[in-house]
């Protein structure tokens, strides 16, 4: 059931599916999509609503469209053009969510150093207005990514930025740096901080800083028991976070 979640709630944001329909017949739909997952005629019928919804300007289903054509899931192939075409058709409506991976993918691109210039000027541009840009640039100069120079100074500054404002990722990464060198107390304050916001990667490190005692006081925790709610975090394939969250979309496999 690896693309269960995305398929069962595109026939709803696409309009495929009547708003008149009553409960019970889009119960049914719905189960149908459920046990018949691998059914390629249900598959192809969400992609082309998807599709159209993305091509009438439904900016969610553009970010949708442009993920799955970035990462080669669900009934699209990988498509890198397709992707930055609707990567940007959103970022054309002002949705910040968009930004960061459009901008990885003009850093990625092979037109050489003008779309790299585009990239980073994308990120500079949106930085103050939406934190998981500025902790995208902010790793980007720490760790000279895409053949950039590094910045660790700049990078750092930047991704200590995002995390005040309780971006997750950036939480996580500045738990990553102090760990690194052996700041204990400091990584164990930002691990917590994201994972109490549910944040799955710093549950794992959360609970071998409680199994070792770094930067807290020892206390033993179920291994497993951590392991299970990881995996139970993870979103399956593609997943959009709301507009009011401070992640953007990040694809994970369960």
């Amino acid at each position: 059931m690896k693309y269960l979640a995305i398929v069962l709630s595109l026939f709803a944001l696409c309009g495929c599916t009547s708003t008149t329909q009553n409960e019970s017949a889009e119960k049914s739909f719905q189960d149908y999509c459920l046990f018949h997952s691998q059914d390629k005629a249900v598959t192809e019928r969400a992609f082309n609503c998807l599709k159209h919804s993305a091509d009438s300007g439904n900016v969610e289903a553009q970010l949708i469209l442009a993920a799955y054509y970035q990462t080669g899931r669900g009934y699209c192939p990988r498509d890198i053009n397709k992707s930055i075409e609707y990567w940007e058709k959103a970022v054309a409506q002002g949705e910040l969510r968009a930004i960061p991976s459009l901008a990885e993918l003009y850093l990625k691109g092979k037109a050489g150093i003008a779309e790299k210039t585009k990239g980073l000027n994308l990120l500079e541009t949106y930085k103050n207005k939406f934190s998981t840009v500025e902790y995208t640039l902010g790793k980007i100069y720490f760790y000279g990514e895409f053949g950039m120079e590094s910045n660790i100074a700049k990078g750092l500054q930047l991704i200590k930025n995002a995390a005040d404002r309780d971006n997750l990722y950036a939480l996580h990464l500045l738990g990553e740096i102090n760990f690194k060198e052996k700041n204990y107390s400091e990584a164990f304050s930002c691990y917590k901080k994201a994972a109490d916001k549910g944040f799955p990667l710093s549950l794992r490190k959360l609970a071998m800083c409680y199994n070792k005692g770094w930067g807290c006081e020892k206390s033993p925790v179920d291994e497993k028991e951590i392991e299970a709610r990881y995996k139970k975090s993870l979103p399956c394939e593609i997943t959009i976070a709301p507009k009011d969250n401070q992640l953007a979309y990040f694809t994970l496999s369960a």
